[in-house]
């Protein structure tokens, strides 16, 4: 699996892991993202590809789903 570095407030870094959310996680995911910036919701109608919901994981964690 890749791995990428982000920066979180503060300037603390952080080595991560994406993948891409499926099923029942990434609704879910999908209907918290809307919460906090409802924006998405109208962007998705824009078009037909489901988009992407990416999960980080600290890149020393063991994958969970």
């Amino acid at each position: 699996m890749a791995t990428t570095e982000v920066e979180l407030p503060g300037s603390e870094r952080r080595r991560v892991s994406p993948r891409v959310a499926e099923g029942a996680e990434r609704a879910r995911l999908w209907e918290q993202a809307v919460a906090v910036y409802k924006p998405y919701a109208a962007y998705a109608t824009y078009t037909e590809r489901k988009i992407p919901v990416v999960v980080l994981e600290p890149a020393d964690a063991t994958p969970t789903e």
